[in-house]
């Protein structure tokens, strides 16, 4: 049955495919009728007359059928995966988490299929998108992981592939040396997060969310004074300097001597901040870091200090204004 094996493709050249039928199977998107879509469809599917059309529909009710009896003759409640732990593309629960410039989470392999093959659109929203790079999303990583405890679950196991001139071991020992030598830039990075040019903040602070992937590169990040000055860029920068700034805590945050610091420098404050009046990309970034900040117990007293200021202030101009 042509709509069945489609539904399962999730090689690079059948990514536009599930994509059409992600609207297509959608109640809410409005572009379910889409004639485009239909036809680009029918051609993909290979159902190119109404005779082709008449034996798929009666497959379709012959697997229905089937399926209806295999169910009321198990009577065995399945699992349901929630919603928010599927990748929008692959339709499977996420194993590794990323989010795109506009905000959305996919499974990582998915959209590097997807962005591989010269897309440059968020596959779910349609938006360009303004960059190209893919933050983990450990806070909803976290909570698969969570629930396939409670749930036990197993979560399906990623091939960790190796190229033809060395093992993984290789791979990864020339990605932590090639990081080291990046490592160098660290302490003129930070200097420059104190230059008055908001554009240049907005670069700096992105070339440092990229470093902090690295644990030493965290160290070394909060040994050389940066989290002070990302605070202040939080606080005062551009948007995108906002959002990477909260983006560069979350990952800074990962250490717990890095957590202890940012919530002794006041850094939840202007995340709360954020959250409530940031971009939908900076209230997401927002959410993560303040998520994990509050794993150390004198951070989540601070996050409901700095909350409930917020709700009182708000209380206050409202009176204000009456």
């Amino acid at each position: 049955m042509q709509l069945k094996r489609a539904k399962r493709r999730t090689e690079t050249q059948d990514i536009e495919l599930a994509m059409d039928l992600m609207v297509v199977f959608s109640k809410t998107d409005d572009r379910n009728a889409d004639t485009a879509i239909l036809e680009r469809l029918a051609s993909k599917l290979e159902l190119r007359t109404v005779a082709d059309l008449k034996v798929e529909t009666v497959a379709v009710r012959k697997l229905v059928k089937e399926r209806a009896g295999l169910s009321a003759e198990a009577k065995v409640p399945s699992l349901v995966i929630p919603h928010e732990f599927l990748c929008p593309i692959s339709l499977e629960i996420m194993t590794d988490p990323v989010i795109v410039a506009t905000g959305q989470t996919y499974e990582r392999e998915s959209i590097q299929k997807w962005l591989d093959s010269d897309h440059h659109t968020c596959p779910k929203t349609g938006q360009t998108l303004v960059h190209l790079s893919l933050a983990p999303n450990y806070a909803l990583r976290n909570l698969i992981l969570q629930w396939c405890e409670k749930n036990q679950f197993e979560l399906p196991r990623k091939d960790i592939k190796a190229g033809s001139n060395g093992s993984s071991i290789q791979v990864k020992q020339k990605i932590s040396s090639l990081v080291q030598n990046l490592s160098g830039g660290i302490p003129p990075l930070v200097q420059l997060l104190s230059y008055p040019d908001s554009k240049l903040q907005e670069h700096t602070v992105t070339a440092l969310l990229n470093l902090s992937i690295d644990e030493a590169n965290k160290r070394l990040i909060a040994r050389e004074g940066a989290i002070p000055a990302i605070i202040e860029i939080l606080q005062n920068g551009t948007d995108e300097a906002r959002e990477n700034s909260a983006a560069a805590l979350f990952s800074l945050s990962m250490l717990d001597e890095n957590k202890v610091m940012i919530g002794s420098l006041n850094g939840i404050p202007p995340l709360v901040n954020l959250l409530q009046n940031g971009t939908t990309r900076g209230k997401k970034d927002a959410a993560t870091a303040l998520f994990n900040l509050s794993l150390n117990q004198s951070n989540k007293s601070r996050a409901i200090k700095a909350v409930s200021y917020q709700h009182y202030f708000i209380c206050l101009r409202i009176k204000t204004w009456e």
